[in-house]
């Protein structure tokens, strides 16, 4: 089964929200950084931008243990700021 970018891009946005697993989030990095249809997904709901950042800010991950496992040693450095470089890139990328 193949996802659309639109219906991918709002099922990570709820995975995010409901489950919150460091996974989640690298997950909305990667598509931001990819620049799939992010920004049409968050025109249609003017809220997702706040309770995406309202939810990152609160999360109590330690996001550097939970993935560095599963990426490569190329993205390690990645992980040290997560929080903050996810944050910036939500605020920087969507309307």
């Amino acid at each position: 089964m193949h996802l659309d970018e639109k219906t991918l891009v709002g099922e990570k946005i709820q995975a995010a929200l409901t489950r919150a697993k460091a996974r989640d989030f690298y997950d909305i990095y990667f598509i931001l950084r990819s620049r799939i249809a992010f920004k049409e997904t968050f025109s249609k709901d003017k809220t997702l931008k706040s309770k995406l950042l309202s939810a990152i800010e609160n999360q109590k991950l330690d996001i550097r243990s939970e993935l560095k496992t599963f990426l490569p040693a190329s993205q390690h450095m990645l992980l040290r700021n997560f929080k903050l470089t996810l944050l910036s890139e939500i605020k920087r990328n969507l309307p």
